[in-house]
């Protein structure tokens, strides 16, 4: 029936899921309803209901929702908390996850606090090659990217990808994530060319796992947009930063803060360059450019 257990736990894998293929408002839908179901069935302060509402969370990030996503990092943190205690892995597990969110919100101070604490505690408690102290150094190497701090993060997302490479392999897309902040620090420390390996490996690996049009290879469009600016190959900065918004556009609510970074970055590489300015502004080359999805053109 509608409230068995079995039927809680087959939608919530049916959110994760289409999580993991990018239909992200599909996967609400689906832990939305688990999240019903569990709470019925165990209450609010049940571990198996702090999963799903985790899930749910994580959606709502990923889907630019960031108010609701941090009301719900919380409610199941409080949660975890009771039922499993301050040093279990999954309570710890929180601190990254919303310092992630507070790093997309712009928060850069709160952030740092919560990922700095996220390694420490993860160190303490888990072994050094361990999967989630990969994740910890990647969070924490993408932050310092953002917050100007190039060698710290350049250190960090090095030792993130040496691992990922180690325990999931070079095809991995947590270790395309890798590669991908490390070519951001690369290219702000002028090391261009190391930038562009990184960067093309990133691509090429989330091209062939997740797919043209999943969600997250827009941000691996903008990583290639940077570099081949930085190459002062102006025709595919704008092209990938092209892309990188068709992907958004097609694949991310229209308020998504993701679809804005791309707008910036697209005016961004036009006023750089500006040789496709008169076609990409062109309305009728805006729709033929999601062409460029079926391409592998770099």
């Amino acid at each position: 029936g509608f409230r068995h257990p079995n039927t809680a736990d087959a939608m919530n894998s049916l959110g994760v899921s289409n999580t993991v293929l990018g239909n992200y408002a599909q996967g609400i839908r689906f832990c939305e309803q688990a999240y019903d179901v569990k709470e019925s069935l165990y209450g609010i302060n049940h571990s198996d209901t702090a999963v799903t509402i985790n899930n749910l969370a994580s959606l709502y990030h990923l889907n630019g929702i960031h108010d609701r996503a941090m009301q719900l990092y919380n409610q199941a943190w409080d949660i975890k908390k009771k039922t499993l205690g301050r040093a279990h892995p999954d309570t710890i597990k929180m601190y990254g996850q919303v310092g992630r969110l507070y790093h997309d919100q712009g928060d850069y101070e709160k952030a740092l606090t919560r990922l700095l604490e996220n390694l420490r505690l993860r160190e303490k408690i888990l072994p050094h090659d361990h999967p989630q102290i990969a994740v910890a150094k990647n969070s924490l190497a993408a932050l310092y990217v953002d917050m100007s701090e190039y060698e710290k993060a350049k250190v960090l997302a090095q030792e993130s990808l040496d691992l990922r490479i180690r325990l999931l392999g070079e095809e991995h897309p947590y270790t395309a994530f890798s590669h991908d902040t490390l070519a951001r620090a690369l290219l702000a420390l002028g090391n261009i060319n190391e930038a562009k390996d990184h960067a093309l490996v990133s691509y090429r690996i989330r091209q062939r796992m997740l797919g043209l049009r999943h969600p997250r290879m827009a941000m691996a469009y903008m990583t290639l947009a940077r570099v081949k600016s930085a190459q002062d190959d102006g025709e595919h900065a704008e092209l990938n930063a092209c892309k990188a918004k068709a992907v958004c556009v097609d694949s991310l609510p229209k308020d998504h803060p993701l679809l804005d970074e791309c707008e910036k970055l697209l005016k961004q590489m036009l006023i750089k360059h500006g040789d496709l300015r008169k076609k990409i502004t062109d309305k009728h080359y805006w729709r033929s450019s999601r062409s460029f999805l079926v391409t592998e053109e770099e």
